[in-house]
């Protein structure tokens, strides 16, 4: 079982990708900006298997995520 998270401030992108990986048995979390997607990985209440995103979202750009993904997670 593959767990999966999606960072996208497009509503049907999100819908579309949940329902593709709903049809695999894959679990997928959303998020709908990068700050919220980020407080998900970081929190630790869920480990994830692969980080979906966005180029460019509100409050914060995937290449911000990715810079503070290095510090804390590595």
């Amino acid at each position: 079982l593959y767990i999966f998270i999606y960072l996208s401030d497009v509503t049907s992108n999100r819908r579309i990708l949940a329902m593709l990986l709903r049809k695999k048995c894959i679990v997928c979390s959303m998020a709908c900006n990068g700050l919220e997607g980020l407080e998900m990985v970081l929190s630790g209440l869920q480990t994830f298997d692969l980080i979906f995103m966005d180029n460019s979202m509100p409050i914060m750009v995937s290449k911000s995520i990715i810079k503070l993904l290095y510090i804390f997670l590595f």
